[in-house]
């Protein structure tokens, strides 16, 4: 396979421009005023985009959110609907966190830079993937996304050892969380809730990072090939 065939910007441009233009740091907010009550603009956004599950350490995250300062912060929740929806509101009104919350169902993809751009910071905050996947199977693209807008992302510690994540440095390219440790955690978030200014350098920061990188490309077209490989081999056993 030929790489022009996956990519006619190849040598052309950079990773971060083949990925998705859309994804940019000249993304226009999405309007959060329409989802919060008196939402005031000057307060960082938190925003957690996909399913709820232990895998992806959402419970997590709302348990080390419940220890920063109550009214100082939102909570925005891209997610499911059912039961496990139920669950979580449930658990934000235990902790008092329900009234800075918010909840919204799956987006189309082209307005996820908007919300991005919106958030002062994307938690994505899964690790391992065992016992809930097969170990080396997964590997989470809303880190990825995150930095694309400039916006400051909080990765779980093992992601952030996979893929070209493992190229990018702690409290430079994003924020690192241990998510089973609920005080580091809470600490990762307080740093943003107390100086938002270092979520805005990190993503900047971030974004210049890929920018600079046309090699990560070439790693994505190797391993894509690889893929193609193992699945004809094993379409002929």
């Amino acid at each position: 396979i030929k790489e022009n065939k996956l990519s006619p910007l190849i040598g052309k441009m950079s990773y971060a421009c083949v990925i998705d233009k859309i994804f940019s740091a000249s993304a226009k907010p999405f309007n959060l005023s329409n989802y919060f009550d008196n939402f005031n603009k000057r307060l960082p956004v938190f925003t957690y985009f996909g399913k709820i599950s232990q895998m992806k350490k959402t419970f997590a995250f709302v348990e080390a959110a419940s220890s920063l300062p109550k009214g100082k912060f939102y909570l925005l929740f891209v997610t499911e609907k059912g039961p496990l929806h139920i669950q979580l509101k449930n658990l934000l009104a235990k902790f008092g966190l329900r009234d800075n919350s918010c909840l919204l169902p799956f987006q189309p993809p082209w307005k996820i830079p908007s919300i991005m751009a919106a958030s002062i910071c994307i938690v994505a905050p899964e690790s391992e993937e065992t016992p809930y996947l097969p170990e080396g199977t997964h590997g989470s693209k809303i880190c990825l996304e995150a930095m694309l807008c400039a916006r400051c992302a909080i990765i779980g510690e093992v992601m952030s050892k996979k893929i070209f994540y493992s190229r990018c440095k702690d409290k430079e390219h994003f924020l690192v969380v241990n998510p089973h440790n609920i005080k580091d955690f809470t600490r990762k978030l307080r740093l943003i809730v107390d100086n938002p200014s270092l979520a805005y350098r990190i993503g900047k920061q971030a974004r210049k990072f890929l920018d600079s990188k046309l090699f990560l490309f070439d790693d994505f077209v190797n391993l894509f090939i690889q893929n193609l490989k193992l699945t004809i081999l094993k379409a002929n056993e």
